[in-house]
């Protein structure tokens, strides 16, 4: 005799970090062989690069494979064998991906009077807050678009003048000082940060002579 199939799991809403795997699994009773279709938005699926099944006995895998934006939808999975078919179905939302540092600032000696220029490379998703903190040298952030960027020194934000110059372009954010003097001296941190973390870099800046020392480092938080 044989039994339609109906199931015992059902694939659950579920969450993924963009840039991630996801899986939505189920499992069925009934009588086997079951004929599987995975569904996004009432079309069905094809193996590739993109997704992955797996079906084992009574159990059936969907992997979704570095999800985007666009991957965000709902997925339906159809079971049929001896002429019955069950759908079950579920929903994937693609969750935000906090900012992090892929280069910390580097140390960089500058001559007093000299202009210095300050780099962070930055992305995020959704949207990425950048802030600088007060300091000199180079330092690159990853995530997604778009940002916004802030600067302070030693934890006051600074504000474009004629003193400094803020720019930011093709994801990167610039800190520019037209004419190093010794009160430019202290602690800049760049902190960028979106709904789900933060990263922070800082670099010391100390005025030795004639010559700026830098002295980087970063932390980040989440």
């Amino acid at each position: 005799f044989q039994y339609p199939p109906s199931f015992v799991k059902v694939p659950q809403p579920i969450e993924g970090l963009k840039g991630k795997d996801v899986s939505l699994y189920c499992e069925m009773r009934g009588t086997a062989p079951f004929q599987i279709t995975w569904f996004k938005d009432r079309k069905p699926l094809m193996e590739g690069r993109k997704y992955k099944m797996v079906n084992e006995g009574s159990s059936a895998t969907l992997h979704v494979i570095g999800i985007e934006s666009s991957d965000a939808s709902e997925y339906e999975c159809k079971v049929s064998n001896t002429g019955v078919v069950v759908l079950t179905d579920c929903v994937l939302f693609v969750t935000s991906e906090p900012p992090y540092f892929v280069e910390s600032l580097e140390p960089m000696e500058v001559t007093t009077g000299d202009g210095v220029c300050l780099k962070c490379q930055v992305a995020g998703t959704p949207e990425i807050k950048v802030s600088w903190f007060k300091a000199d040298g180079k330092c690159r952030v990853a995530g997604s678009s778009p940002v916004e960027v802030s600067w302070l020194k030693d934890g006051e934000p600074l504000r474009p003048g004629d003193e400094f110059s803020m720019l930011y372009d093709d994801n990167t954010a610039v800190l520019e000082i037209s004419r190093g003097e010794k009160r430019h001296s202290g602690e800049y941190t760049c902190v960028a940060n979106n709904s789900v973390g933060s990263a922070s870099c800082r670099a010391k800046l100390t005025l030795q002579g004639l010559c700026i020392l830098l002295i980087g480092w970063f932390n980040v938080r989440v």
